[in-house]
């Protein structure tokens, strides 16, 4: 069983393809790190050296089984094995006896930087190991590649160090526009990048800049 309660399903082949690369390469990153041989895979994971050596080459895919084993081999969570970032994966809104409410606080753009609001609208429930103070809707899709999509949820921490290319909710400009981005300081000025291939970085000056939130995790929605 894999230790989160879902698994982010890829919506296209281009994506699965993608997510398929990923899983390739860091299974290859994590056994050149801890010096591990196919074989050596095989005796942690019980999963025979063979199938390894297929999964490395991209011959074969492992089932979700097969990938909490070697995720557990290799001391990683089997989302990030699967090309997810660890802490992007939050458990879905259900009450447990671990969870604790946190106030979804309005939407915010994951575009051009243009849309902001700010209004509560309801309570959403997180593991408390999740160092989340509120959360926010994201419209758009310039962090994509960051694995953040319209409509999700983005989980934020009101209490951070400011890191450079880690992501963050910003408010900037004359008009308060309000956007999620990794951020950048360069100088006098920060850089708000998406990720996004089609959207082009926003530049702006640190003085227009207020940090609202270090983004913590994100929560998909699956239809």
């Amino acid at each position: 069983m894999s230790v989160f309660p879902y698994i982010i399903k890829p919506s296209s082949l281009g994506e699965i393809i993608i997510m398929k690369e990923k899983l390739i390469s860091r299974l290859k990153m994590l056994m050149e790190k801890n010096n591990m041989t196919a074989a050596e895979l095989s005796r942690k994971s019980g999963i025979r050296a063979s199938s390894i050596s297929d999964y490395l080459t991209g011959k074969y895919e492992p089932k979700q089984d097969k990938i909490d084993r070697l995720a557990q081999a290799l001391n990683v969570s089997p989302a990030w094995l699967m090309g997810y970032e660890h802490k992007r994966c939050i458990p879905s809104n259900i009450i447990t006896p671990g969870a604790i409410p946190i106030p979804i606080l309005g939407e915010i753009c994951a575009g051009d930087g243009v849309y902001g609001e700010e209004n509560f609208k309801g309570m959403f429930f997180i593991d408390q190991s999740v160092k989340a103070d509120y959360c926010l809707i994201v419209h758009g899709d310039s962090m994509i590649d960051a694995g953040i999509y319209d409509g999700d949820i983005a989980f934020l921490q009101k209490d951070f160090e400011l890191i450079d290319g880690e992501i963050y909710a910003v408010v900037f400009g004359a008009e308060d526009s309000a956007t999620l981005k990794q951020l950048y300081r360069d100088g006098k000025t920060v850089i708000l990048q998406p990720c996004n291939k089609e959207y082009k970085p926003i530049i702006v000056d640190y003085v227009d800049l207020y940090v609202v939130g270090l983004l913590v995790g994100v929560y998909h929605k699956i239809d």
